[in-house]
């Protein structure tokens, strides 16, 4: 099988807490169908690997890990940065569905994500990862970990 990647998402983001500032960024994929189009069966089995693949969200005492993540696989939560050349931590979300009526959001009348109905300022809030992508609910950026060892706390701007 041969696809495309329809909408690869990366965002640098760089949340303050009482330990200071830190850098994060976060990875997503979408596979967007329009004119109500469906996932083939050869589609969704790929897919569904690669979106396993590209997901390290960690559980913990409040919740169990969302999404389904490869077995005895636990991707490293700190990446490389060419451009900031450093490591930085890294939020994997997998992959997920858009799919809409007609050929964009703001002239279909319905979207769904993941099989779910959705509107426009929800599909924004997703794309700036402001909810989380398999709960549709905010994002929590609290540290629940102590920091690996090299991570460093400092301010840096990516496009410096």
């Amino acid at each position: 099988m041969r696809f495309d990647c329809d909408i690869l998402l990366h965002r640098y983001f760089m949340p303050g807490d009482k330990k200071g500032i830190r850098d994060l960024q976060c990875l997503m994929f979408i596979e967007a169908k329009t004119q109500g189009a469906s996932l083939t069966p050869a589609q969704q089995d790929t897919l569904s690997m690669f979106n396993q693949a590209l997901r390290n969200r960690r559980p913990n005492i409040y919740r169990k890990k969302r999404g389904r993540h490869l077995k005895d696989h636990c991707p490293p939560a700190l990446a490389y940065s060419h451009l900031l050349k450093d490591d930085v931590r890294l939020w994997m979300y997998g992959g997920h569905l858009l799919r809409m009526n007609n050929d964009a959001p703001d002239t279909s009348t319905w979207i769904e994500w993941d099989y779910q109905k959705i509107d426009v300022p929800t599909l924004l809030q997703l794309m700036k990862f402001e909810i989380d992508p398999d709960s549709l609910q905010p994002i929590d950026w609290r540290r629940r970990y102590s920091d690996f060892k090299g991570e460093k706390e400092q301010l840096r701007l990516p496009f410096d």
